[in-house]
């Protein structure tokens, strides 16, 4: 069976739902192609995709002016996207940044300079401040920046089911399906999915994430970092004494394995338990060039040994979870050199938005944005902050030989992921 479209999204994740969603907005024939969440990860042999979770962290306070620009931009839709969907994603928890004196460079003035920008709600809070507000989490004698209003959680899961909601009632047929297949004929370019349908398109987004080389000939130059995260269970009576924790983003003193970490406050799970979860980037991750393994990487449910690390740091911090039961998972994350997404044109008429760089949840409705601005207009709509309006660094370099993942853009990526 044939299918025709105007505009097909592949991939139902956070970008791809966004994107369709202002599409829909201002294109007739609108398609978003995706599978649902599998519910038996360890036999589901397809793809996957990190959004499947309660929580990420959001937050404008960057040291990358850009960063910072893409999470406000979000940051301020997210009340509209709530309303109009009528779906609650968005927890303004908090968020502490820190601590100074472990910040690399000048990572420190950076983030007041983006705070003062930006207009946001943030205090430096000192050692006697932070035990105050935070007894249960054990600091040390260092400063710490925290945001509030403006920062705190989403829930990515609903954040993903209010994009398409609203990009249905603006009329996006929504295919629950797997793209298999992509070639281009003529002027038009073919989908062919594991139902065995084939839908046809003049132009084609492909919002894949980690998958996205399965669908092209020519491999984008992006690296894949598997990632493990550790969930620790909250009993009834930690949670009040928890209500008000924030999230956490830390740089690690040496002696930890990994170099830093995040935390999320305790969220209630769809096994109607509360979990604290951490995450982090340790150095010798593992790396991949080749998506054919994350499948693998998925079923097995990420590293023991991580998730052993990362229980270090978590008891270190919080002690009184000696007692939790835990358990990891898996998760994924893809860099580029620039440490920007790839928003592209590959083709005539074949675009991609992919590559987040362990930064794109919180910001994920104005990367889609920008996406649709670049499908319908050939332009960004980011020129505001950005000398050239199709914004360079979005563009996938000439060159698709060897890439090189800095540490810079590496370290800065890994410490804000949620």
């Amino acid at each position: 069976m044939e299918t025709q479209f105007s505009i097909i999204v592949i991939g139902n994740g956070l970008i791809g739902s966004a994107a369709a969603r202002y599409l829909a907005g201002e294109s007739d024939a609108v398609a978003l192609l995706g599978p649902p969440e599998p519910s038996d990860w360890e036999n589901h042999d397809g793809v996957f995709s990190s959004h499947y979770d309660e929580g990420r962290i959001t937050r404008i306070m960057d040291s990358n002016p850009h960063w910072a620009e893409f999470a406000h931009r979000s940051i301020d839709e997210y009340p509209n996207i709530e309303k109009e969907s009528g779906i609650r994603f968005f927890y303004p928890v908090g968020c502490l940044q820190g601590p100074q004196t472990r910040m690399p460079g000048n990572q420190w003035n950076s983030l007041q300079n983006e705070a003062a920008r930006h207009n946001t709600h943030a205090e430096i809070l000192g050692k006697e401040e932070l035990e105050k507000q935070f007894p249960y989490f054990r600091f040390g004698e260092d400063n710490a920046f925290l945001e509030k209003e403006t920062a705190g959680y989403i829930n990515p899961r609903k954040l993903v089911q209010a994009q398409i909601r609203i990009a249905q009632n603006r009329g996006a047929e929504v295919i629950p399906e797997t793209a298999l297949d992509l070639k281009q004929n003529d002027s038009a370019w073919e989908v062919q999915t594991d139902h065995g349908n084939r839908y046809v398109a003049e132009k084609v987004l492909l919002c894949t994430g980690a998958f996205t080389n399965a669908l092209l000939d020519e491999p984008l130059p992006f690296m894949i970092y598997p990632r493990t995260v550790l969930f620790a269970r909250v009993d009834k009576n930690q949670l009040e004494r928890f209500q008000n924790m924030p999230c956490i983003i830390w740089d690690l003193e040496s002696g930890f394995e990994f170099s830093d970490m995040y935390l999320m406050p305790p969220i209630l799970y769809p096994d109607g338990h509360h979990y604290i979860k951490i995450g982090g980037d340790a150095p010798n991750s593992l790396t991949m060039d080749d998506a054919s393994k994350l499948t693998e990487w998925f079923q097995q449910g990420g590293s023991e040994d991580h998730a052993r690390g990362l229980k270090e740091i978590l008891l270190d911090l919080m002690p009184e979870l000696s007692d939790s039961e835990f358990h990891h998972k898996p998760c994924v994350t893809t860099y580029t050199r620039s440490g920007y997404p790839f928003i592209d044109e590959l083709d005539s008429g074949l675009y991609t938005a992919c590559a987040g760089c362990g930064l794109s949840a919180k910001s994920s409705n104005e990367l889609g944005r920008i996406a649709s601005r670049k499908i319908l207009e050939n332009h960004s709509g980011y020129g505001k902050i950005q000398s050239q309006e199709n914004f360079e660094i979005f563009k996938v370099p000439d060159s698709l030989n060897s890439i090189t993942i800095t540490t810079q853009h590496h370290k800065t990526a890994l410490s804000a992921e949620a």
